[in-house]
Order: structure tokens, then C-alpha cells, then sequence
């Protein structure tokens, strides 16, 4: 699959996976990061590339229900837990991917606005998503303290991409790669349709094709992590990117030129846009986790599926020591690593995400 399936989206957005673990208060299911981990694995077992855009799509909705004022969260979560609004998380760029202090795209304060310039990359859903949550940092402070978030990025301390704050917007420049779902998303942790917000064109991938990927680059865009519109003036879409997995989700480049944001869409204090970075990282790793876990059955399921219809030498494979001895080795691998997940996902629910907890799943996903 080629396209972000947005009817299925909308489907599962009637049971509330859009806002999995949200505050009911503003339209979200107010399950638990654990409900949610079970919840990935069984969807990613039907399409991991889409159950992937769908986590990402979650996370960007758990940032504004966490860090965002009310107003935000009132106008954006409803839409979200329903999937009519689409996500994406603009963190990654040309240069810098999860080291978010090297973040180079820049917003300036100008009035009520920030104007945002730079790019992004490699941005999930980018071209679907409405909105967009980006990373990006003030102009002329380097490293992590200068990152906020105007609702958009993905590559906390090394990220480039900066915002100025012009009266009640932040100026946003720079831009973010492999943006998962973007061009269907209508939300981007950048709103997707301010001024200086542009998504590039569809990345070709390898795998997760239903999910889109592309770049995005602000320009001028006015906001640390805020919400971008997609139709937002001196915001532009790259093409979409080719690539070997994960097909349904489109991948683009998004570039920002003087794209002018509402300081409103700020989310989060100044300069916290870092810790809010690491934050959506840590449960992003729980939660592809999870869909690798999902992945990893089905493809358990197939194989056994497989070895009891292919017959050798007058008995099905499934019959053959050797085999039952791979299986039994899969099955094990399968169990210890689901315990692992559920494990970190409840350590996450109660903010206790060790560092230790974080290195083995980033060691076994």
C-alpha cells in the first residue's frame, strides 16, 4: 500500500485510538500507556506501518494534552482522538535526527507571531497531516536550553530549527525530515497550514508505504514546539519519499520560509521544548516497540502456518526437530520480549522511564 489508509484511521478513530491516552476531560480514551502498548502490538500485527503513524499521530496529541494550555487542547484534542485532524512530529532534520540540541530551524519573535525558518525531514504523514508539532529553537541560542515547541519536530537536543517570538507568534525557520503521515495529517506539532510551512514531496520507501513520509521546511514561521497548520503560509510539503518499508506512511521534507506562527500555538515554556522532545521519545520507544512486538507474531504465525502445510520426505516441516527447536527459540524471544515492553510501558505510566529501561529497549528495537 502506497497511501496513508485515512478511512481505516477514521474507523479506529470511533473506538479512540486517536487520543489512546489522553485526558477524557478533552476527547481523549484516558487509557494507560500499558492499554496502549496492547493496543499497537494487535494493530501493527494487521499493518505496522500504519499502527506506527498512528503512534506518532498519539504522541503528538499526548503533547498538547500534557504540555499545552486548555485553549489548545480544547480546539485540537477532539479532532485528533477522531482522526479527522492528523498529526505529525517535526523533529528530524537534514542534519540532525534524535540529537535534538543540534537543531538548526529558528523562530523570532515579531509581535503576535513567530517566523519560522528552516526544514525538516523525513517527517511521517507529512502531506496528510493537518497539523504539524514542531521542534525548534530561538534565534542565537545554541544547544538544548534555547529548544521550545510550537507543535512541531523530532531531534531534541541536536535540532536546528529555530523560532523567534514576534509578539503574540514565533517566526519559524528550518526544517524537518521523514515526517511520518505528512501530506495526510491535518495536525503537525507545527500547524500545517501556517504561513512559512512547506511540505516536500512523498519519500519512496522499502517498507511502511501506507505511512508518508516527507520533509518539511519552515520559513519564517513564527514559534519552541508549536502547532503549525498545514495550509499555513511559507509552509511547504517536499515530494514524497521513496522507500523500501513502510509504504502507507508518507515521508516528506517540510520547509519553512518566514513562515509566520501565532505565538498561541506555543507549547510548553520557552525553552523546554527539549524536555518535551525527550519525553515524546521516551514513549515513542514503548510504543514501536510494541509494534515491532506486533510484527514479530504475525510474522511467528506465518511461519508456523507455513511449516504445517509444507511437506518433506512424507511429513510436514513442522514435524522436523531442527524446526521445532527454531520455533521454540522464536516463541521464547517473543515472550521475554513482550514482557520487556509491557514492563516499560508501565514505567512510564508513573514517570519512573530509567535509564536503564530506555537502554534495553533501544538495544532489542
Amino acid at each position: 500500500m502506497e497511501k496513508l489508509p485515512v478511512d481505516v484511521l477514521e474507523k479506529a478513530g470511533e473506538l479512540g485510538f486517536g487520543a489512546i491516552y489522553c485526558e477524557e476531560k478533552f476527547g481523549g480514551s484516558g487509557l494507560s500507556r500499558l492499554d496502549a502498548s496492547i493496543i499497537y502490538e494487535q494493530l501493527a500485527a494487521g499493518c505496522t506501518s500504519t499502527a506506527a503513524y498512528m503512534s506518532i499521530h498519539n504522541m503528538c496529541a499526548w503533547m498538547i494534552d500534557t504540555y499545552g494550555n486548555d485553549a489548545l487542547r480544547e480546539r485540537y484534542i477532539p479532532e485528533m482522538a477522531s482522526f479527522k485532524t492528523l498529526a505529525s512530529y517535526c523533529l528530524t532534520e537534514p542534519e540532525s535526527g534524535s540529537d535534538a540540541a543540534a537543531l538548526r530551524t529558528t523562530a523570532r519573535r515579531e509581535g503576535d507571531y513567530y517566523v519560522v525558518n528552516g526544514s525538516k525531514a523525513f517527517i511521517s504523514g507529512s502531506g496528510d497531516s493537518k497539523l504539524y508539532l514542531v521542534m525548534t529553537r530561538h534565534e542565537g541560542q545554541p544547544g538544548p536550553k534555547g529548544i521550545f515547541c510550537l507543535a512541531e519536530s523530532s531531534d531534541a537536543a541536536a535540532l536546528r530549527t529555530t523560532a523567534r517570538r514576534e509578539g503574540d507568534y514565533y517566526v519559524v525557520n528550518g526544517s524537518k525530515a521523514f515526517i511520518s503521515g505528512s501530506g495526510e495529517s491535518k495536525l503537525y506539532l507545527v500547524e500545517a497550514d501556517t504561513p512559512g510551512f512547506h511540505i516536500g514531496k512523498k519519500e519512496k520507501k522499502l517498507g511502511w508505504r501506507s505511512q508518508p513520509t516527507r520533509i518539511i521546511i519552515f520559513e519564517d514561521d513564527l514559534s519552541t514546539q508549536y502547532m503549525v497548520e498545514a495550509d499555513t503560509p511559507g509552509f511547504h510539503i517536499g515530494k514524497k519519499e521513496k522507500k523500501l518499508g513502510w509504504r502507507s506512511q508518507p515521508a516528506r521534507i517540510i520547509i519553512f520560509e518566514d513562515c509566520r506562527v501565532p505565538a498561541s500555538n506555543q507549547i510548553g515554556a520557552d525553552n523546554q521544548g527539549f524536555n518535551i522532545a525527550m519525553a515524546g521519545i521516551n514513549g515513542g520507544r514503548v510504543n514501536m516497540a510494541s509494534c515491532s512486538l506486533g510484527a514479530a507474531q504475525m510474522s511467528f504465525d506465518l511461519a508456523i502456518e507455513h511449516l504445517k502445510i509444507r511437506k518433506q520426505f512424507g511429513k510436514s516441516l513442522s514435524q522436523f526437530q531442527w524446526n521445532q527447536f527454531k520455533l521454540a527459540d522464536m516463541a521464547t524471544q517473543l515472550f521475554t520480549s513482550r514482557i520487556i515492553v509491557r514492563e516499560a510501558a508501565k514505567h512510564l505510566q508513573v514517570s519512573i522511564f530509567s535509564n536503564f529501561m530506555r537502554k534495553i529497549l533501544n538495544r532489542n528495537y
